[in-house]
Order: C-alpha cells, then sequence, then structure tokens
C-alpha cells in the first residue's frame, strides 16, 4: 500500500470510529451469518470534516470512482480494532442515500450517464419469481447411438452439428 493510500485508509478509518463504532460492534456480533455489510450514509461522509484531507473530495470519490473507494472501506474496515476475537475479512461497504442528482427512477436512467460512476436506482417492485438457473452447458443425447454431447451454453442454446460418438451430423 503507498503512503497517499494507506494515509487515505487511514482516515477512512478514523471517520467510520467516529460516526460507525457502534454499527461495526453489531456488525462484528453478527458477522458472517446473519449480516455481511456496513452500510455507510453518504450524507455522514459528505458532512465529516478531517483537518488531514478534504473529505468532501472523498465523497465525491465514492461517486466517481465507486469501485476504488469501496476497496479503501473495506480495508479500513478489516484494520479496525474490534475488542472481540472476530475478523472481519469478508464484510463488504455498502453506500446509502446517494444525492438526489445520483439518484434515478428505473425508467430515468439514461444510456449517456457515464459509465463507473455510483448511482442509487428507485424502484416499484411489481412482480418476484423466483431465480430461473443459467445454464453453463447443455447435454444433448444422440438419437441414433445414445452418445451424450456436451455444448458450452456461452451462444445459447446451440444444438452440436454432428455426434461425437457416431460422428453423424444433425
Amino acid at each position: 500500500m503507498s503512503a497517499s493510500t494507506a494515509e487515505l485508509v487511514d482516515s477512512i478509518g478514523k471517520f467510520l470510529r467516529r460516526y460507525y463504532d457502534k454499527e461495526i460492534k453489531q456488525l462484528a456480533q453478527k458477522y458472517p451469518n446473519e449480516q455481511r455489510s456496513l452500510y455507510v450514509d453518504w450524507d455522514d461522509i459528505y458532512q465529516y470534516n478531517d483537518r488531514e484531507r478534504d473529505i468532501n473530495t472523498l465523497a465525491e470519490d465514492i461517486l466517481e470512482n465507486p469501485e476504488q473507494m469501496q476497496r479503501y472501506f473495506e480495508e479500513a474496515l478489516r484494520q479496525y480494532y474490534l475488542p472481540i476475537d472476530i475478523s472481519l475479512e469478508n464484510a463488504h461497504v455498502r453506500f446509502t442515500n446517494l444525492p438526489d442528482a445520483e439518484s434515478y427512477n428505473i425508467g430515468e436512467l439514461s444510456p449517456s450517464r457515464k459509465d463507473g460512476n455510483l448511482i442509487a436506482l428507485q424502484g416499484q417492485i411489481a412482480k418476484k419469481t423466483k431465480v430461473a438457473p443459467i445454464p453453463t452447458e447443455i447435454a444433448y443425447e444422440c438419437q441414433l447411438c445414445g452418445t451424450i454431447n456436451r455444448v458450452p451454453a456461452a451462444n445459447g442454446f446451440d444444438e452440436p452439428h454432428e455426434c461425437k460418438g457416431c460422428e453423424r451430423q444433425g
């Protein structure tokens, strides 16, 4: 970790101690079976004032480079001192309450938005269904010889052109 990255993670650690100490301790008690994520309010980050770093820049960085900033927050969470013997090694940080300018109703989201920025989507669930499994490989049985021919499902449900057992087409 570079010096500037270490300073940034340290600054995030200070923020977490000041605003989220209670929530992190609750997460540690429920981790990993009941809860795996710490939810951080973007407004808290925006309002936090750290004299060593312009935290408003940090809040803007979260919107512009969310994946990298999430990794920094998760590293600060991993380094967080806990009075109990538990590691939050695979815990996640989720950002909530993004500014109105970054919140969209599902139908309003335009394809011209800059990719990679953090956005919030709002909507209403109209129907809930079970998740359909997505096959990664499909097995076809040759009707002539009974050989099982396996085809990757990357291109949909393409049938094999010829049987690997009897080498007949169709």
